[in-house]
């Protein structure tokens, strides 16, 4: 007895310690002698193999394991991995602190045929899936059960959860018109066109801006959805005669593709086909449309708007557009950690840093629209995980992730109810802001320095100069112990925001004036930089014009800030110098000069260098609006201006006296101005309106030169 135990033990310990193979795989397999030289053999060298591998030794560990699963079934290997990334996914979820909400961090994402649909601890499906892990693993054979009954039902009464997708491929009955999906066919460009459209876009700094779509996967999709009729003979290209979808009809595929071929023919005008498919695209509302692409899909469509100058020079135009957006990203779950909530979801790991992206550009849109409409951010800071973003940002994006936080805690100032914020301070803080993030002015006012990478950081300044603008007219408007400094940011904010569009603009042109060569079907290629430009001058030059024009009317009807800036001006003339928004310490700047100097900015358009710019402007809709409305206020101010003595001649006659002196020799011209305003601006409209606009036809004959 003793002798069979002590056999099957020297046995078991010889099976533990048994030796590592050394000798190569085909020595091993072909049973010859190897010398183990690496890397080749003998054996192998002599046969000239390309190959000689040799096994790593495994441990003892990894032999018990092949051992104990040697019987083990895939299936059971599979499930055993499911139970095991279930585990893992619980486990990476934040730990809750004491004192923290355990219900906040309750979340279950419900993914289904790429549609997904985030639900919080109120939902029975987020208290399921956290109460039992088997929720996941039986939830999908219950429904199948369920689904059988489901569909005989749909069947017996005619009904469809796609009825609302599916109507878009339905024409209206006795109209002989075609389908909203047909009349899109018919009015798409051929297939390689519109391969040529997406191609620019993809290699556009616009692009590289945002990058809120996966380039490979938009490129699949085309290959994907389109089907290709017969080559043209006379072309060599295929028309577009169809849309090829899977039965769950994901119709935002399509739309990111035509919502850029929008962005990348702009100023082209859109077919009415497209603008169609468009609207019934942002007008679904079922939960069938919970896709990533309607996300990316409306947030283009809210560029297309800004880039086409059709956001009503406020944002008011973008409001609802960025309503769905919020709403459906929301909903999704884009505010979450995406790659913890999207692990076991099968979505391409490598589209998450898009998705992120997308959401980080949401929440400065969020700001940007809030500051110009002036209500409250819509976002609520509990979508807003400060450190998830911080964490899962590029370092492209740093500057765009700390710009929108910082502009969005000034919103939350401005609007809170019980404490008013303390303006003089915010300002300086964000002067300090954009002194340690931004590149200076002056930066951007240098040709040489720009090349059209700059292209986000140029809308991040503008928006710091909008805030500081807005801020500053705010607190002139509403405290009577008017600041110096306070004043000049007021005006010399909006004022280099002009000049920063206005220089872009012209070095964006002549950046592509010098590349007149390139044959591409596509406008935007041909003036890829332009557009760009044009996209700044829509979005900002209109506000910063109204907030100059805002500060003289201040000063036109209130006393009161005539005598201040009548007391603290300067008794030296301070030139205004582009790239300088703060102006004189304790003193405030000329408005004469201010007046003169944006003058010059919409003077300066009108040589004869730039004769070929101002045809484009002089046949774009919006930007002729912006002329116009500068023509206008030139008018209407220049006689007021003409009758305001910006300060005494020395220091020694600035006394109280002699202001109120000045100021009542004033009273009549300043009071004739607000009367005869209407007066002033009235006459001819081509006085104004001179620009001879034909359309947007015209705007794109000569981008197509």
């Amino acid at each position: 007895m003793k002798n069979t135990e002590l056999s099957q033990k020297k046995k078991l310990d010889r099976q533990s310690r048994r030796k590592p193979a050394k000798s190569c795989h085909f020595c091993r397999v072909r049973k010859l002698k190897c010398d183990r030289v690496r890397p080749f053999c003998g054996s192998c060298s002599s046969r000239n193999r390309k190959q000689c591998e040799y096994k790593e030794n495994t441990s003892a560990m990894e032999d018990q394991l092949r051992k104990k699963y040697r019987r083990c079934s895939k299936l059971e290997m599979a499930r055993r991995i499911e139970e095991l990334e279930s585990q893992l996914t619980k486990q990476s979820q934040p730990n809750i602190h004491e004192g923290q909400n355990p219900l906040s961090n309750m979340r279950y994402l419900s993914s289904k045929h790429n549609r997904h649909i985030l639900y919080g601890p109120t939902s029975y499906r987020a208290i399921l899936a956290t109460q039992t892990d088997t929720f996941a693993k039986y939830r999908e054979e219950i429904w199948q059960v369920l689904k059988l009954s489901r569909n005989n039902w749909k069947r017996e009464h005619h009904y469809s959860t796609l009825s609302e997708i599916s109507s878009i491929e339905t024409a209206p009955p006795h109209s002989g018109s075609p389908s909203v999906i047909e009349y899109l066919c018919e009015s798409l460009p051929n297939y390689e066109v519109l391969c040529e459209y997406l191609t620019d876009f993809f290699a556009s700094d616009f692009y590289d801006s945002y990058q809120i779509v996966h380039k490979e996967k938009v490129l699949r999709d085309l290959q994907d959805c389109f089907v290709k009729g017969p080559r043209s003979h006379k072309t060599g290209q295929h028309t577009i005669i169809s849309l090829n979808l899977d039965s769950k009809k994901n119709y935002y595929k399509v739309g990111v593709m035509t919502a850029i071929m929008c962005l990348a023919s702009h100023p082209k005008e859109v077919p009415e086909a497209i603008e169609v498919f468009h609207k019934v695209l942002t007008s679904f509302v079922s939960a069938k449309v919970f896709y990533t692409e309607r996300v990316q899909f409306l947030f283009l469509r809210y560029l297309y708007i800004n880039v086409a100058g059709l956001d009503g020079g406020d944002q008011s135009h973008c409001i609802f557009i960025h309503g769905l957006t919020i709403d459906t990203a929301i909903h999704m779950g884009l505010n979450e950690d995406l790659r913890r909530l999207y692990l076991s979801k099968n979505h391409p790991i490598e589209e998450i840093p898009y998705l992120e992206r997308l959401w980080l550009w949401i929440l400065f849109t969020d700001v940007k629209i809030s500051l110009s409409t002036g209500i409250p951010v819509r976002i609520n800071d509990d979508f807003v995980n400060k450190v998830r973003l911080e964490n899962y940002s590029s370092s492209g994006d740093i500057l765009l992730y700390k710009t929108t936080l910082r502009l969005r805690n000034i919103m939350k100032q401005i609007h809170a109810r019980e404490k008013p914020p303390d303006i003089p301070l915010i300002i300086e803080d964000l002067k300090k802001f954009t002194i340690k993030m931004f590149k200076p002015l002056d930066f951007y006012l240098n040709a040489s320095n720009l090349n059209g990478n700059e292209f986000t950081e140029l809308q991040l300044w503008h928006a710091t100069l909008h805030m500081i603008g807005s801020l500053s007219n705010l607190y002139t408007l509403t405290h009577q112990d008017f600041d110096a400094r306070i004043f000049n940011f007021s005006v010399l904010a909006p004022l280099n925001s002009l000049h920063l569009c206005f220089n872009v603009l012209e070095t964006y042109f002549e950046l592509d004036n010098s590349k007149l060569s390139s044959k591409s079907l596509c406008l935007s290629k041909k003036w890829p930089h332009l557009n760009n430009a044009l996209f700044l001058i829509y979005v900002n030059a209109f506000r910063a014009l109204i907030q100059i024009y805002t500060i003289f009317l201040q000063y036109m009807e209130n006393k009161d800030i005539q005598l201040f800036i009548q007391r603290n001006s300067s008794a030296l003339t301070y030139p205004i110098c582009p790239g300088d928004f703060e102006g004189p310490h304790n003193k405030c700047i000329s408005l004469k000069i201010a007046f003169k100097e944006m003058e010059n900015i919409f003077d300066h358009i009108h040589q004869e260098k730039l004769k070929p710019l101002t045809q484009i402007w002089q046949n774009s809709y919006y930007f002729s609006i912006i002329i116009s409305m500068e023509k206008i206020g030139r008018r209407a101010f220049n006689k007021g201006m003409r009758n305001i003595d910006e300060g005494p001649e020395t220091e020694n006659d600035a006394t109280e006296n002699s202001l109120t002196s000045i100021l009542n020799d004033l009273e009549g011209p300043l009071e004739d101005f607000s009367e005869n305003f209407i007066d002033d601006i009235l006459g001819s409209p081509s006085a104004f309106f001179d620009t001879a606009i034909s359309g947007w036809s015209n705007f794109e004959d000569f981008f197509s030169r």
